[in-house]
């Protein structure tokens, strides 16, 4: 009933539904962003040490690379300690893991970070959630497998709502993960689910090449040091189907992306069609942060930051626009961004 309401509505009513994308995940020097990588319960200790090597990853990625500090990004890992890897002791894991973790993946612990969360942002901040795990799912609902009692989709959508005034991603890369994503389709967000249907619930290598693709920046596609939401998803979505053809196997999980609060989540997004719009505008990395020097540095910087985003946002708009019209607004666009680029360069 969810998605029929919602494809109707974006038929009769698209700007009540989308909004428009130039109002989301803007790029001032005042927002701030915040990530949190919620890894689940584990089957075994194997997994366990697979679910925490993707989640220390990423963490070290957006603290020494993305202008995260202790305070904006969040790992809930399992029982809230370490797990050894083969090659540690107990004593070692938790000596060189204690300031990544910041509790457990048990319900209440979710809660009282996104309570704690919702008293520091302000509207227009963005939230970033990284969920990585088993997921499984039934005739009724989807749920992830968390320590403790699972969280299922319309959970996890009633605890975002407590957030109406932020830009939020979503990064489910768990089995069953679009069953539980649907329920959290809404305006100004971003959702990314590992699976596209409610069949596909193996183990996911989904995660491996998401984590890959932001903390190693396999997936910047246009080079400029900044990876997108976008490019992230097409460059995991390539990698996956790349190791199910190696392993000489059957993909038993296809990632699919919405961003339009249309409810279809789109296996092939495509902005001009149907989903993608807000993806290529929504980054991770800090405005400027990540960029240390003078204030005139970080200004120019923002200014690029802006003139690609206005760039993507009117490609997007091309089959709106007649040509003469769209070109007489792209030129100056890609002149200034020239120029700007050829600033930055010099600094």
């Amino acid at each position: 009933m969810l998605r029929i309401a919602l494809l109707i509505a974006s038929i009769l009513f698209p700007s009540l539904l989308w909004g428009q994308p130039q109002d989301y995940f803007l790029n001032t020097p005042n927002i701030r962003k915040h990530v949190i990588i919620i890894a689940g319960a584990a089957v075994s200790k194997e997994y366990a040490q697979r679910f925490q090597d993707w989640s220390f990853r990423l963490y070290d990625a957006l603290i020494d690379s993305y202008g995260y500090s202790t305070e904006t990004v969040t790992l809930l890992l399992g029982n809230g300690q370490a797990v050894p890897m083969d090659d540690q002791t107990d004593e070692e894991a938790i000596e060189k893991s204690p300031q990544r973790i910041s509790g457990s993946s048990r319900r209440e612990v979710i809660q009282q970070t996104l309570a704690s969360i919702r008293q520091k942002v302000r509207a227009g901040d963005q939230i970033a959630f990284v969920l990585i795990g088993h997921g499984t799912s039934d005739d009724e609902s989807a749920k992830f497998n968390i320590v403790g009692p699972d969280i299922t989709g319309n959970e996890f959508a009633a605890m975002l709502q407590d957030f109406p005034q932020q830009d939020l991603i979503v990064v489910n890369t768990t089995s069953s993960s679009h069953a539980f994503c649907l329920p959290l389709v809404a305006p100004g967000r971003v959702l990314i689910s590992a699976t596209r249907s409610a069949v596909e619930r193996y183990d996911t290598i989904f995660p491996e090449y998401f984590v890959e693709a932001i903390a190693q920046q396999a997936g910047d596609r246009d080079k400029n040091k900044r990876v997108s939401m976008w490019e992230a998803f097409h460059y995991t979505q390539a990698k996956v189907k790349q190791w199910y053809q190696d392993q000489d196997r059957l993909p038993s999980e296809h990632a699919t992306l919405d961003d339009n609060a249309d409810g279809l989540f789109s296996y092939e997004p495509n902005p001009l069609e149907n989903d993608g719009r807000l993806a290529q505008i929504a980054f991770l990395n800090q405005p400027t942060r990540q960029v240390l020097g003078s204030k005139a540095k970080r200004e120019l910087y923002t200014k690029l930051q802006n003139l690609e985003r206005s760039i993507f946002l009117l490609k997007t708009r091309k089959h709106e626009l007649a040509l003469n019209n769209y070109l007489q607004q792209l030129e100056p666009l890609l002149i200034d961004l020239a120029r700007t680029t050829r600033q930055w360069k010099k600094l």
